[in-house]
């Protein structure tokens, strides 16, 4: 990553490069790349649209693969968010097989898709985009744009670029790019309605899409709602608590004079000594949140003048989500101070851990709104030259707020032996709020000049050329005040400028005019992207990409590149706050007091992390069998400086300097002044009042080691038109040959494929026809098992004691019916749907560990069991 002052060296290299890359194009060698299969609704406009994974117009992505969701697709999914239809692309491994939920207690965790399963904490290493344009970041402590703000049902397609996209698109475009498209010339009134239900568990929603198009332009506006019920963990057997409860269950329980004793009434003197209250905490918690969604969506495309035109789109979204937290457990010192103190055994202080659930509402609610605009002009210039200008603004507010208790305050008036005995005013006086407040802005604007240069023998070369200007700002406002206060709370406020300018060049060096044995075409492009940030310095990436055609039927296709991801501005404002803290982590001997610096990252020089990434494939679609295609590619990504947390990591010494002991506690105070830091032994403040030295664990945001990954996507298709219709059938998946990682820079590279939380292959197998007016499909997921190293031991007495050294592979079924009901009863086009998801109602394997974040007994994909959703959809 270069600094500021190498931009003029930097901005003439991408001009440079561009020029000698069409010089080289001429005596390259030959791969191939695949064209996107689906068209837009007007199918007219194919030459204005911009493909996903490239700026320029009627050319394909070169030297890569374009996994295209059609409308067909999309609908055949029953996803109800944009999120859930990427559950059919194993590509994006965080969706696939995946009920797309936030989790337990994760409040408003925005869902970011995840292509490769590359993990990387900070920012994000998939770019999610609408329309070729990015979305506002949502949320308080993460910078993300959400996908559910685009309902589905104004999508024309998905598409899923797994390659990196940095010389397109700037940052995050690491693991690839997945490009959200909007339908066009919408003409009518289109209703949608589906209702779903499982297992303890309802779901509906209504999309109302209306529109009219003219001769110069069309508009349309599309209304969408959607609501499910929440599902806790006593909904679902898979669902289980893994670590021992210690007490906290129940009416809790009594520590006192080095013995326990469950609660098990009012009255102390009859409880038994030995006994401890137990219970599943993940009973009365949230696996699946409960959720309201608004969306609304419109669009408005006009000709201006013969060469002018306007396209305007814009969006409104508010989601709700209540989550519940099952247990607000606290630990509670009780003596002779408190009225309702009751000696057991003699005693004058009691340990009560217990839990406030069953008199403190314990729903947390979260809001998101969100709201952006995307005008665009488009001036055709003559001889195929077009000037793209475009405005993009967007705004996005979250808050997020429940209740929580004041254990210092509650020792000492709380009836712990009786809590539904506690009077309101008791309650009230405990009660605490948790209040956070997330606002995010983004201004962009993009120019982008492109056409043909000049013409060869295999077709027109064809360049694009832009610049991109992008501001985003995040306030935060977080903290814990009296309930009903909205109190002094902690502010935090990022902002940064991006200043970007981008070449691509396409040079077709074989086609149908100079077409030769064993060479039908043979493609070659080049495209660089320079962007300099205000906070995190500047940086170019280049790619190329080559196709080659040997003969019909039979493609080849590679490329390379460099990508990056700048750290998000929740990772420079310090708002990320590390967890898993263990006071075990350094070795024995460590000096006193210890220190753990768990946010802001002043002093930390947090950078971009960058990746060099290429890919080589194949499509074949032989002549022999029509309807047939086969493809394959390979990828391979090597991930730096990658920006992470060494939270709950064990010392060992290579994560020096992150861990550090016997440090001068003068010298750590001056260097972690302004940063927050926590430690049990010392104040909030670091002062050197208690020991000269102190042991430091630097749990900030940081950028650390490496992560290098390869592997297959493979794919077979098959369509055949028979008497009563057509068949089909497919095959798609991917499998990692190798993931290694280097926890911070210099360490020995660990194989991740041995350790919880990734799987080698993931596919999906699909078989369908259409008879007359019904079409039916079943597909077949899988997601492979894989081993644990270290193994899980034997643990008696925790919920799951038995030991593991594997977590078993999951597989579901689902099915599809579409039926068009006949124009002539209903005098418009109906379709009536049903949608049956994990048909055979299997739960995902079981996991007894904690590691990748994994507490809820279950691992390797999530479900809501068997999900029955039934459909129509019309259009007058």
């Amino acid at each position: 990553m270069d600094h500021l002052s190498a931009r003029p060296r930097i901005a003439a290299r991408l001009m440079q490069g561009v020029a000698l890359a069409a010089l080289c194009a001429f005596a390259a060698p030959a791969l191939a790349q695949e064209t996107p299969t689906d068209a837009p609704e007007d199918a007219s406009a194919v030459s204005e649209v911009v493909v996903t994974g490239t700026q320029l117009r009627g050319v394909a992505p070169i030297g890569t693969n374009v996994i295209s969701m059609s409308r067909q697709d999309i609908i055949a999914t029953g996803g109800v968010s944009a999120n859930e239809i990427l559950t059919k692309t194993p590509q994006v491994s965080s969706a696939f097989l995946q009920t797309p939920t936030t989790g337990l207690n994760a409040g408003m965790s925005i869902i970011r898709p995840n292509i490769r399963n590359l993990g990387a904490s900070g920012g994000s290493t998939t770019l999610v985009i609408v329309d070729g344009h990015r979305l506002v970041g949502a949320g308080v402590l993460q910078t993300t744009p959400d996908p559910d703000v685009i309902p589905p049902g104004v999508l024309e397609r998905v598409d899923v670029v797994a390659d990196g996209g940095s010389a397109i698109y700037g940052s995050d475009a690491v693991g690839g790019v997945i490009n959200y498209i909007s339908r066009r010339n919408f003409d009518g009134v289109e209703v949608i309605a589906r209702t779903g239900f499982a297992d303890d568990y309802q779901t509906t929603d209504i999309n109302l899409t209306a529109g009219k198009a003219w001769d110069s332009g069309s508009a349309y506006v599309s209304y969408a709602w959607a609501h499910n019920d929440a599902i806790y963990g006593r909904d679902r057997d898979y669902v289980r608590q893994t670590t021992p409860n210690n007490g906290y269950c129940g009416a809790g329980t009594i520590f006192a004079n080095g013995t326990n004793y469950a609660i098990t009434g009012p009255n102390p003197s009859a409880y038994t000594a030995g006994t401890i209250s137990k219970c599943d905490t993940t009973d009365t918690q949230t696996f699946w949140p409960k959720t309201d969604r608004h969306n609304v969506f419109a669009s408005l495309e006009q000709d201006l003048s013969s060469s002018v035109s306007l396209d305007v789109k814009g969006y409104w979204a508010r989601r709700e989500l209540t989550t519940n937290e099952g247990l607000d457990t606290v630990n509670l010192t009780v003596t002779p101070a408190n009225p309702y103190f009751a000696s057991i055994a003699g005693e004058t202080s009691q340990d009560v851990r217990t839990n406030f659930a069953s008199i403190v509402n314990q729903d947390h609610r979260s809001v998101l709104t969100s709201y952006g605009v995307t005008p665009t002009i488009t001036a055709r210039l003559g001889g195929d030259w077009q000037l793209r200008a475009m405005g993009n603004f967007g705004w996005s507010t979250t808050k997020q707020d429940n209740a929580t208790t004041d254990p210092t305050v509650a020792q000492n008036i709380v009836n712990p032996y009786d809590l539904a005995a506690n009077s309101p005013a008791t309650i009230s006086a405990i009660l605490l709020h948790n209040n956070a407040h997330g606002k995010q802005r983004l201004a962009n604007g993009r120019a982008i000049l492109d056409g043909p240069l000049f013409h060869l023998p295999g077709g027109d070369v064809r360049m694009a050329i832009g610049v991109e200007y992008d501001k985003e700002k995040n306030n935060v406002q977080n903290g814990t005040v009296p309930y009903g206060s909205e109190g002094s709370i902690a502010r935090l406020v990022g902002s940064r400028e991006v200043k970007s300018a981008f070449a691509e060049l396409a040079v077709p060096i074989v086609g149908a005019e100079n077409a030769a044995p064993g060479v039908q075409s043979l493609t070659f492009s080049a495209s660089g992207r320079y962007d300099d940030y205000s906070d995190v310095g500047s940086t170019f990436n280049p790619r190329l990409g080559l196709t080659y055609e040997p003969v019909d039927g039979v493609k080849l296709r590679g490329n390379w590149g460099t990508s990056f991801n700048a750290p998000s501005l929740t990772d420079m404002s310090g708002v990320q706050v590390a967890g898993g803290i263990f006071s075990s982590v350094f070795p024995y001997g460590q000096s006193a007091p210890w220190v753990i610096v768990v946010a802001g990252n002043k002093g930390a020089q947090l950078r971009p992390q960058t990746a060099d990434t290429w890919s080589l494939g194949g499509d074949i679609r032989p002549r022999s069998i029509p309807g047939l295609t086969l493809s394959a590619t390979y990828y391979n990504i090597h991930l730096k400086k990658v920006i992470g947390l060494l939270a709950g990591q064990p010392y060992s010494p290579q994560l020096e300097p992150f861990f550090r002991d016997n440090v001068p506690c003068a010298q750590a105070a001056a260097e972690f002044a302004g940063v927050t830091v926590f430690s049990p032994l010392l104040p909030p403040a670091l002062t050197c009042a208690f020991s000269p030295t102190t042991a430091i664990l630097d749990y900030r945001v940081q950028n650390l080691g490496e992560i290098k990954t390869d592997g297959l996507d493979f794919s077979v298709r098959y369509d055949r038109p028979t008497s009563f219709g057509s068949v089909n059938a497919s095959l798609a998946g991917t499998y990692t040959l190798n993931r290694d990682q280097a926890l911070v820079p210099g360490a020995a590279f660990i194989n991740r494929l041995d350790q919880p939380g990734d799987t080698r292959l993931l596919l999906i197998a699909t078989a369908g026809a259409k008879i007359g007016a019904l079409q039916a499909s079943a597909s077949v997921n899988h997601k492979a098992g894989y081993g644990i190293d270290p193994a899980i031991p034997a643990r008696p007495g925790y919920p799951l004691p038995q030991a593991q050294d594997r977590v078993g592979s999951f597989t579901t079924v689902d099915l599809y019916f579409d039926y068009a009901v006949p124009t002539e009863r209903l005098k418009n086009e109906t379709h009536l749907s049903l949608n049956v998801t994990n048909l055979f109602d299997q739960d995902p394997p079981v996991y007894g560990g904690t590691a990748s974040g994994a507490s809820s007994g279950f691992a390797n994909g999530s479900t809501l069991g068997r999900l029955i959703q039934f459909g129509i959809r019309t259009k007058f």
